[in-house]
């Protein structure tokens, strides 16, 4: 008589670690979002973009010329698929021929057809942080408008939900107030959960 192996064990899913600071609404997913698209685009600055491909151009042209934005393709074929459009004749034709030479080993890893993410070592960091930023300035915008004052114990108390340092967060808050005064950056009433918030603060006044 042999032994029925026993059944492996099933593994139960881990919940999810929830997130410090102020909850990241679908909205406000939305306009960061919006904002790297601009950026990507070249309409605004405010997301880094690897230097060495400057937003200049069509997405044609930066992925065909000078040492090719190979990761522009996949921008092109994102924007054409959230609008639901057909993908350019050059995009279509540049995605199947970098399938091709996977497919036939011309390439170690997908670095080598579509180059590595703008995100090494301390700028992945930094990228992080960035992607707080508009958190951080409607978290302050909601305590602000609830009555608490922008001295420096408030600003150390948004960085402890952020878990940042108050410095951090006065930046990041600059960075979009700047982007507000300067037009780049228009904010929507819904970024700000506060029933009591007044759109003369979301305006940046």
């Amino acid at each position: 008589m042999t032994n029925r192996p026993s059944k492996a064990r099933r593994k139960t899913a881990e919940p999810r670690k929830q997130e410090k600071g102020y909850e990241i609404t679908d909205a406000l997913r939305t306009a960061l979002r919006d904002i790297i698209h601009r950026s990507v685009m070249g309409t605004v600055k405010l997301w880094p973009i690897d230097p060495k491909y400057p937003a200049e151009g069509s997405f044609e042209d930066r992925f065909n010329g000078g040492e090719g934005d190979k990761q522009i393709l996949l921008w092109a074929i994102d924007g054409c698929a959230q609008k639901r459009e057909p993908i350019p004749d050059w995009a279509a034709n540049a995605l199947h021929d970098l399938l091709y030479q996977a497919a036939e080993g011309e390439f170690h890893s997908w670095h080598d057809a579509f180059g590595k993410i703008y995100a090494p070592g301390k700028r992945k960091r930094r990228i992080e942080h960035l992607a707080l930023m508009l958190r951080v300035w409607a978290r302050i915008c909601e305590r602000h408008e609830a009555g608490e004052s922008k001295v420096e114990e408030f600003f150390e108390s948004v960085g402890d939900e952020f878990d940042i340092k108050a410095t951090l967060v006065k930046e990041l808050y600059g960075i979009v107030q700047d982007a507000i005064k300067s037009g780049d950056w228009v904010p929507d009433r819904s970024l700000i959960t506060s029933e009591n918030a007044s759109v003369s603060d979301v305006n940046g006044k």
